[in-house]
């Protein structure tokens, strides 16, 4: 999604720099956002999925491994993040 939207703000900066008008790659940047929705429904069907499959194990009484269902999330240290924008 990071680069879906990275793609759209620069395909606006462009249009915006070439001083062309708004029609010109209108279809295209609604492609774009349109894929970003599309993507956006993905990710929370797959978190969705997560909760239901953390209820079935929970209902077989599977144990979880490697941290399991809502495990903490530790952020990574502040230079990973500069490091990858």
């Amino acid at each position: 999604m990071v680069a879906a939207s990275e793609l759209l703000q620069t395909m606006l900066d462009g249009r915006r720099d070439a001083a062309v008008g708004a029609d010109v790659g209108h279809a295209e940047i609604t492609d774009v956002v349109a894929s970003l929705a599309q993507l956006n429904g993905a990710r929370g069907l797959v978190v969705r999925s997560h909760g239901g499959l953390a209820r079935v194990a929970e209902d077989l009484g599977v144990s979880w491994r490697l941290g399991g269902p809502y495990e903490e999330k530790i952020p990574p240290p502040p230079m990973a993040l500069a490091a990858n924008g």
